[in-house]
């Protein structure tokens, strides 16, 4: 792996071997198996094949357009985006509802638009984060005001 040999195996009468790998980190490797002929030591290698270990879901940035300090926005649609691993599906709830679902460019860009919230009022927005190796993470709260009205 990497060039570097990580154990062996013997095969059977069948010519059938199991290899079990120590538990890797995530990250990327290179893997290729080696086929060495006992009786004269002549070594056939496979192709190099490339493997991905991927068991978590990078962080998620979020931004709530419009937001200002202790959480109140003044539209009933507010524009929500930020950045998480590239290639990732991201499911947005509202008060525990799920209300829109954005995907995360090759750059980890995402935004959407939500659907009208409705009346003024307090709101909890959370995350749902889902990369393309199908780990999946959760964010939030992330608790809005709703204030469309100008008060007198």
């Amino acid at each position: 792996m990497d060039g570097v040999k990580v154990g062996e195996a013997t095969a059977d009468t069948a010519g059938r071997y199991t290899f079990q790998l120590s538990e890797m980190k995530d990250g990327h490797y290179v893997v290729q198996v080696g086929i060495v002929n006992p009786r004269d030591n002549s070594e056939l290698r496979s192709t190099a094949v490339d493997v991905t270990i991927d068991t978590e879901v990078a962080e998620l940035v979020w931004n709530i357009s419009g937001m200002h300090e202790g959480g109140y926005i003044n539209t009933v649609t507010p524009e929500i985006g930020g950045t998480s691993e590239p290639n990732s599906k991201i499911t947005i709830f509202v008060n525990g509802v799920e209300k829109a679902i954005a995907y995360t460019t090759g750059a980890g860009h995402w935004g959407v638009v939500l659907p009208a919230l409705g009346n003024d009022g307090n709101y909890v927005l959370t995350f749902k984060v889902e990369d393309v190796a199908g780990n999946i993470r959760e964010f939030g709260p992330q608790n809005v005001i709703l204030d469309t009205v100008i008060s007198r």
